[in-house]
């Protein structure tokens, strides 16, 4: 690149404009970036008997509840449709972990024992975690 008179290149551009111009496109992209992969916990405490916390609308992936081992548990994929999707239960695997691309939808984890369990985490991401 040929300078001219003022410092700038020869089609009226200056380096310093080039320079900002990335920069400021830089920092705009890394938010975006940072914003591709969301996780949420859902629940998180006592669960009471047979309840059933939801984690809200997204494009979701995978959905997990950890509990004490030896608890009946159960997490799954719904949507407005009234579909569910994925769904899994245990009483020894921990975490319980359902995944799958269904769509537009919620996660569900439950509680399938006739008494409340503490120490209980649900939580959901839009990736396969």
């Amino acid at each position: 690149m040929t300078r001219g008179r003022r410092g700038g290149s020869v089609w009226g551009i200056r380096p310093a404009a080039v320079i900002a111009t990335l920069f400021l496109s830089f920092v705009a992209a890394v938010p975006a970036a940072q914003a591709d992969f969301v996780t949420k916990k859902y629940f998180e405490g006592t669960l009471g008997a047979h309840a059933t916390p939801a984690s809200g609308t997204a494009y979701w992936k995978t959905n997990k509840v950890w509990r004490p081992v030896g608890y009946l548990f159960a997490v799954w994929f719904a949507n407005s449709s009234t579909i569910q999707a994925g769904y899994k239960q245990s009483v020894s695997a921990n975490p319980i972990t359902t995944q799958g691309a269904y769509g537009y939808d919620w996660g569900q984890c439950a509680n399938l024992e006739n008494f409340p369990v503490s120490s209980v985490t649900c939580q959901i991401f839009n990736w396969y975690a």
